[in-house]
């Protein structure tokens, strides 16, 4: 199937099974597979042609009605020779997904050209198996061109304005005067006039009984007197802040590299019962010792408490795991099987439990704790960092 321009015969037992003459590669396909499908293959593939950067993919795939569960039609080609490819495969997979029943198979056959430096043959004894360089951006280019090839055939849902039915398309020819679009607008309309509005007076309503609820008028601000001095805070009760509250702008940290940072207030000691512990724009705890509110980042010590657990776990070897109802596996190309195996010893310490199984990876615990996140994506998200 790769040279069809080739003669071919093949002979059992003194009978001839094949009789193949020089051909194009779609007659080659169907005088060796036309008898597996009744007869009617030749009707059930559909080209592909793709010429990019990376590749040139050519070749065809079936119709979702040529699926079978068995005597596979499956082949890949690159420069010339056969090869399998789990990851090119899956990508073909994928686009026939919702397209035949499960436990079918599509059928396909595949041609890549691609440089002969970008893949390397080396990586299986028998040279079925290739590596190539750009397979992560080979991989959509794959999946969009049978999509494509099969909307072409109408196998799955497309818009095709060929169509008897397809709406008229009319095309802008120059011949006719066309009018350039106008804008228009009320010179004279103003969002903010408006009979309605309250004067500038009815705004001081807004602070009727804010005096008595706060404890302090409304022209001072936390800590400033009228005469813009310093002021002590004689007592926590003094400072204009209840449970819950946001703290004026006026209270700024020292530094955004500090993890905490301390105001003074007055030298007299204040006793834990006479203020709550505060949380401030959402991102800082404010608690009181006997001289000082201290301020912590709530996200800097939380990755702080997270760094030093597993640091810990690290040392003693000691992690808690959680077992999974169903192990997932990992899939994986050559360089990440390296990097797992070298990184196995501290994701066993850590509370991850990674089995292999007939030269596959299988998560069967993880850590406690790890919330929402899929186990096989952290698992990879790790190797990569």
């Amino acid at each position: 199937m790769v040279y069809p321009n080739l003669q071919f015969s093949l002979t059992h037992n003194d009978e001839p099974l094949y009789q193949l003459k020089p051909t194009t590669i779609r007659q080659r396909i169907i005088a060796i597979f036309g008898k597996r499908s009744g007869g009617q293959l030749n009707k059930q593939l559909y080209p592909i042609d793709v010429d990019t950067q990376l590749v040139k993919l050519s070749g065809f795939i079936g119709d979702p009605a040529a699926s079978c569960h068995r005597d596979l039609m499956q082949y890949f080609f690159v420069n010339g020779r056969f090869i399998r490819h789990k990851l090119f495969r899956s990508a073909v997979l994928k686009t026939y997904e919702t397209l035949i029943p499960a436990g079918q198979q599509p059928t396909f056959f595949l041609y890549f050209e691609v440089d002969p430096k970008s893949i390397d043959v080396n990586i299986h004894p028998t040279k079925t198996e290739v590596k190539f360089e750009y397979e992560q951006a080979i991989w959509p280019i794959i999946r969009a061109s049978v999509r494509e090839a099969l909307g072409k055939s109408n196998a799955i849902p497309s818009i095709d304005f060929d169509q008897a039915d397809a709406p008229e398309i009319r095309v802008f020819t120059g011949d006719d005067n066309v009018k350039a679009p106008k804008v228009h607008y009320d010179p004279t309309y103003n969002p903010f006039k408006s009979s309605a509005r309250s004067s500038n007076s009815d705004w001081d309503l807004l602070y009727n009984g804010f005096e008595k609820e706060t404890g302090y008028r409304t022209s001072d601000k936390p800590g400033i007197n009228n005469s813009g001095e310093q002021k002590k805070l004689k007592d926590l009760n003094e400072f204009p802040f209840r449970k819950g509250a946001v703290l004026d702008s006026e209270i700024e940290c020292q530094s955004s590299t500090h993890v905490q940072t301390e105001l003074l207030i007055d030298d007299k000691a204040i006793s834990n019962s006479s203020t709550a512990n505060l949380q401030l724009f959402g991102s800082y705890v404010m608690l009181n010792t006997a001289k000082s509110l201290v301020f912590i980042d709530q996200h800097r010590a939380h990755v702080r408490i997270l760094y030093e657990r597993y640091m810990h776990q690290l040392e003693t070897k000691k992690a808690v795991s959680q077992t999974l109802l169903f192990p997932e596996e990992l899939k994986l190309d050559a360089t990440q099987r390296i990097d797992l195996l070298g990184m196995m010893d501290d994701l066993n310490a850590l509370g991850f439990q990674i089995d292999i199984m007939e030269n596959k990876f299988y998560v069967n615990a993880v850590p406690e704790n790890i919330g929402e996140v899929e186990p096989n994506v952290l698992v990879l998200d790790l190797i990569e960092n």
